[in-house]
């Protein structure tokens, strides 16, 4: 509820072409998040002997990614400038993107605090972060900074959510890395890597596609009616995955019983969402 009164507030305040501006980028934060947990985060999940190696060196990874894509799209961002008919997305791009490092340095506490069943901690943490995020985001819109409000929002939520979550969990990384333990998770993860991809990719690429042939504006009117639409299907779904992970990793060796625990869970999801 707090996100959507921010977003009914923000959208009378700044300019739809502001708006379009963000949204455009959806589908490279998108696909460039996935990359960076690499299905690691449900790898981790899912196995029971973990030690501390391996969660170190799954951090490790997912820092050193997220500093290779931001250096990536910081020196093409002018390509997307010109893509999209907007020099001022150059700029936007180079601050904005900085959230993929941010979110990076989470990834591993929130996997811990899900493992633990700490659902309690983790709505604190996105209730803090979003309302500091959300404040600002106002406060800048209203003293006129424009579509730099909405990067403050996004920037400012990545920030404070990776910080609450080191609050939260006390886990902290040593100075070990194992190759080999990269290699198992991966065995795991690339087929979830790549479904998720494809998944991404579909669901975020319109906006993008939109910037590319038409006014700025346009994009702004379609990503905010689609995140509108998307709010009752999502809050259910992600509620029911960060569950269903932790249950069905405890599960993961009894088939019978896994195969019966998952056919709930996706007739349950289509009950509730279908209508």
């Amino acid at each position: 509820m707090l996100n959507f009164a921010s977003m009914l507030i923000l959208m009378n305040i700044v300019a739809a072409e502001d708006y379009g501006l963000v949204g455009s980028l959806a589908v490279f934060v998108a696909f460039s998040t996935i990359l960076i947990d690499s299905g690691f985060g449900r790898a981790l999940l899912n196995r029971k002997d973990l030690t501390q190696t391996d969660y170190t060196t799954v951090f490790y990874f997912n820092i050193s990614l997220s500093f290779v894509l931001y250096l990536l799209f910081f020196f093409t961002a002018p390509l997307l400038g010109k893509m999209f008919h907007a020099p001022a997305i150059t700029s936007v791009v180079r601050i904005l993107f900085l959230s993929l490092i941010f979110n990076a340095f989470g990834l591993i506490h929130q996997t811990i605090l899900t493992k633990k069943a700490n659902f309690k901690g983790l709505t604190q943490v996105n209730t803090l972060s979003l309302l500091f995020s959300d404040v600002v985001a106002v406060v800048m819109a209203i003293a006129g900074y424009g579509v730099w409000a909405l990067v403050a929002q996004t920037l400012l939520y990545a920030f404070f959510r990776s910080l609450f979550l080191w609050v939260y969990s006390p886990w902290r990384p040593i100075a070990r890395f194992s190759r080999k333990s990269l290699g198992t998770f991966f065995a795991f993860s690339n087929k979830l890597l790549s479904a998720s991809v494809i998944s991404t990719t579909v669901n975020n690429i319109y906006p993008s596609l939109i910037a590319a042939f038409y006014p700025m504006s346009q994009v702004a009117y379609f990503n905010q009616a689609k995140k509108y639409q998307d709010i009752p299907f999502l809050t259910l779904a992600n509620t029911f995955r960060t569950v269903a992970m932790l249950i069905l990793s405890e599960i993961n060796e009894q088939t019978e019983r896994l195969k019966r625990v998952v056919s709930k869970i996706i007739k349950s999801i289509a009950f509730l969402s279908f209508p």
